[in-house]
C-alpha cells in the first residue's frame, strides 16, 4: 500500500474512532443504565407509528 494510502486510512480511522465513541458522566451513565433496566412506558406518539408500521418489517423476513 502506497505512503500517502497508509497515512490517509491512518488518519480516517482516528476519525471514526473518535466520532463513534461516547463520552458519559457518571451521572449520565446511571441514568442510561437506569433508563435500559427500567425503560419508561410508550407514550401515546409511539404507540401510533407502532400500530402504524407493516406487521413484518425486518430484515430476516426476506427470503432471497
Amino acid at each position: 500500500m502506497p505512503q500517502i494510502t497508509r497515512t490517509v486510512v491512518a488518519e480516517a480511522r482516528k476519525v471514526i474512532e473518535q466520532n463513534e465513541r461516547i463520552v458519559l458522566t457518571e451521572r449520565d451513565r446511571a441514568h442510561l443504565l437506569n433508563l435500559l433496566e427500567e425503560p419508561p412506558a410508550p407514550n401515546e406518539k409511539l404507540m401510533a407509528v407502532a400500530f402504524a408500521l407493516p406487521k413484518h418489517q425486518g430484515i430476516f423476513d426476506r427470503v432471497e
